[in-house]
């Protein structure tokens, strides 16, 4: 029998798509499980490279964790490759440690990205896939490989009309929220130029007669497979960029108060950055907190530069 490998990232959707480099690595050398959070299993739902996924529901208690381990248990693993590293995770990994499956916990960098908003310590850039990567090929001894994102979108999804953009206006946390009037001065701009602007999220927070309005009208699998179709995507630093990352279609993120040397954000050339080089960013880790300085004068950028970077990105991509 093939070795067996499980890798553990609950949460959240960006960071899912993030630890598809490891599946795909894993992949080449025996089976791969994904534990997640059972609302982002529909990502996963159809991936080649995974033998299967495992799930856990929100808050499930110490109750659940046991039926978990049981079921881990069975499966008999020959590592578990802990993406997570929250106390769940490596609860679970404890766990397993006493059943002779080697554990590795990759390096999130959570101290050094604190270290550099307090303090303004240097902080290099390293894309997250590529720090889980390094971890996890050192356990087999190799250097880490380049392997980018990737995810499967479904073969058949909702019809759009094209060309069409995608707009995300959510984001985790307020600070790092483009204003919403922002976003309706690009749609209009878009349907000027003949371009569809299609506007995707779970909040209906703000009314729009501008485009096709799918918020809360999708699930996790349609939502990839329209952002699969469309010329572009407009965003913030919020999942859509991930997704738009991993099949391949380029983006334009607006970031605010968190910055590329987080290493949340790929330096490829289909994704073009929207910021402003203020002393105050980044402010916070993940966006989390409030403005210090009072007014989000990060996010203090006009539609028409945004708009400017958007249709270059859509014209090229029409063009190739």
């Amino acid at each position: 029998m093939s070795e067996r490998f499980l890798v553990i990232r609950f949460s959240a959707l960006g960071d899912l798509i993030l630890v598809s480099p490891v599946l795909e690595y894993l992949n080449r050398k025996g089976e791969v499980f994904l534990l997640t959070y059972e609302n982002y299993a529909s990502l996963y739902s159809s991936d080649p490279r995974l033998r299967g996924i495992i799930t856990l529901p929100r808050g499930g208690g110490y109750r659940k964790i046991k039926e978990i381990m049981a079921h881990l248990r069975q499966l008999k693993f020959s590592a578990l490759f802990d993406l997570q590293v929250k106390p769940m995770s490596v609860l679970l990994g404890l766990m397993l440690q006493r059943e002779g499956v080697a554990v590795v916990k990759t390096d999130k960098r959570s101290l050094q990205r604190r270290l550099h908003v307090w303090f303004g310590l240097p902080l290099e850039y390293r894309y997250v896939p590529d720090n889980h990567l390094k971890r996890v090929a050192a356990f087999f001894g190799e250097p880490p490989p380049s392997i980018r994102p990737r995810i499967f979108p479904p073969s058949e999804t909702l019809h759009i009309p094209s060309p069409y953009v995608i707009l995300s206006p959510e984001a985790s946390t307020p600070l790092k929220r483009w204003p919403m009037e922002r976003f309706f001065e690009v749609a209009r701009e878009l349907e000027k130029e003949g371009v569809v602007p299609v506007w995707v999220g779970l909040e209906k927070e703000a009314d729009t007669k501008v485009g096709i309005d799918l918020r809360g009208e999708t699930d996790l699998h349609n939502l990839v497979g329209i952002i699969s179709k469309a010329s572009a995507v407009l965003t913030n630093d919020s999942s859509a960029l991930h997704i738009a990352y991993a099949v391949g279609v380029p983006a334009v993120v607006i970031l605010g108060p968190t910055v590329t040397n987080f290493g949340f954000v790929p330096k490829d050339s289909s994704v073009r950055i929207v910021q402003r080089n203020l002393k105050c960013r980044p402010c916070s880790t993940n966006g989390s907190g409030r403005c210090w300085v009072g007014d989000r004068r990060c996010m203090d950028i006009g539609s028409d530069e945004v708009m400017e970077v958007l249709l270059r990105v859509v014209r090229g991509n029409q063009r190739s």
